[in-house]
């Protein structure tokens, strides 16, 4: 018996997902869209994969451009990936991109970012998997990372986690393991 939709989903939910935004020059203005679907493939050649809904209107033009970027969201841009994940909601403010690598803009203040293209594209029923090859790869800030974990956006905050670690409730009485914050309603808990 097939998964219901709904459980399924909720399965996801509780999978603690990186966030990026993909970039993008369409007619001289720079387009972008929120995804969690981001897995990396192989490194030689440098190429990942992400899925992006069938139905967006986004996915012509991004489908159009000759290149695009994937940045690694930091905690600090929560309200850049809350807003490019709405439909409609495409633009991307001009102080925030870079132009690093000629026509391809680049998120400023991004924890990282790949430059890259399209290689091909697979239709999964109401969503495309693209798979992309890297051109350009580079790391540029070590932010607090932003993921997304049951159906809200989340910062992490690293601890040193001891050689061997005990039992949960032995590392939930020491205080030791990864912090998490939420994001809700404008503030961290």
């Amino acid at each position: 018996m097939p998964a219901v939709p709904e459980d399924f989903k909720d399965v996801f939910a509780r999978h603690p997902a990186g966030v990026a935004v993909v970039l993008w020059g369409d007619g001289g203005q720079v387009r972008g869209m929120t995804l969690s679907s981001l897995a990396s493939v192989s490194a030689d050649p440098p190429r990942f994969v992400f899925s992006v809904a069938a139905r967006s209107t986004r996915l012509p033009t991004l489908l159009a451009a000759p290149a695009f970027s994937m940045n690694v969201l930091g905690y600090d841009d929560v309200h850049l990936a809350r807003s490019l994940a709405v439909q409609g909601h495409d633009r991307v403010p001009g102080d925030r991109v870079d132009a690093v690598v000629p026509g391809t803009p680049v998120l400023r203040g991004a924890r990282a970012w790949l430059a890259a293209r399209v290689v091909t594209r697979f239709d999964a029923g109401p969503s495309v998997l693209l798979l992309a090859e890297a051109f350009h790869a580079q790391t540029a800030d070590d932010a607090e990372p932003l993921v997304y974990l049951d159906r809200e956006y989340r910062g992490v905050r690293s601890a040193e986690l001891p050689a061997h670690p005990g039992t949960p409730e032995e590392e939930r009485r020491s205080g030791r393991g990864a912090a998490s914050l939420s994001w809700r309603a404008g503030s961290r808990t």
